[in-house]
């Protein structure tokens, strides 16, 4: 090895521009401070992220309770639909059958009036027909005259006695 060691050299003031960055630190302990808000800022930052990811936690399990909601209404929504359709369903059908039913009662109401009709038609022509005849006396009747029995030979006439029912028994057992 050589024997002849470069010398140091020091720098003398002024030789290099000094910035400083904290107020009134030193520059060793200004290193470690650096080092030391990297660190700060690094668990500021994982603060943070923790605090997000629990708010975003939060809000999803505020939404999948939102949408286990809202898949309740809808199937409780198509559940109405349906009655209200089958409800639908049997008022056409009964509709149908009154529509029907007061179809066959208006056939069965025009048939009485032609019979009406008809009745009437009769009853006139048969009153004009009376009119147009000459009229008919007839004797009325009197009083129907008693039945005679018939007698026996040998029988003798006996008065007779009125029947009279006999009381019904009572019960007294």
């Amino acid at each position: 090895m050589g024997g002849e060691r470069q010398k140091r050299r020091f720098v003398h003031d002024g030789e290099v521009p000094v910035v400083v960055l904290a107020g009134s630190m030193s520059a060793s302990s200004a290193a470690g401070a650096h080092a030391t808000n990297r660190l700060a800022a690094a668990e500021s930052a994982l603060d943070a992220e923790r605090a997000a990811r629990k708010r975003v936690e939060r809000a999803l399990g505020e939404a999948q309770a939102q949408v286990h909601d809202l898949q309740t209404k809808i199937g409780h929504a198509e559940l109405a639909r349906n009655e209200a359709l089958d409800a639908v369903q049997e008022l056409r059908n009964e509709t149908q059958r009154l529509g029907e039913s007061l179809d066959a009662e208006r056939r069965a109401r025009a048939e009485a009036e032609q019979a009406l009709r008809t009745a009437l038609d009769r009853r006139e022509y048969a009153a004009l027909r009376r009119a147009a005849a000459p009229p008919v006396v007839r004797a009325e009747p009197g009083p129907p005259e008693p039945r005679k029995r018939a007698r026996f030979a040998g029988s003798q006439e006996r008065p007779r006695t009125p029947r009279v029912k006999e009381p019904k028994p009572v019960k007294w057992w």
